[in-house]
């Protein structure tokens, strides 16, 4: 089953806490400073338990991200809690 090293790798994961701009924006500089390799996937799954500071709310995932997260729940690929996701 995949992992998220943006959700897993506590070095990773106190970056992003730490690291300025938008989500997307985040995430790039976490991959420039880690070297890791662009995954859409894992992207999609840190932006499906990332809250939003300001309100508590998840972080908007496109149609797109929705449609991955929900077909590799359904593939087994990731954890089937992911496969409800609608954010």
């Amino acid at each position: 089953m995949k992992t998220c090293v943006y959700l897993d790798d506590p070095k990773v994961v106190a970056y992003l806490k730490t690291a300025s701009g938008d989500m997307g924006v985040k995430l790039d500089k976490a991959d420039n400073h880690f070297g890791l390799k662009h995954d859409a996937l894992a992207r999609a799954m840190y932006k499906a338990q990332a809250k939003n500071p300001a309100d508590g709310s998840c972080t908007s995932l496109s149609a797109e991200e929705v449609t991955m997260l929900h077909e590799a729940a359904k593939a087994g690929q990731i954890p089937a809690s992911y496969g409800s996701v609608h954010c």
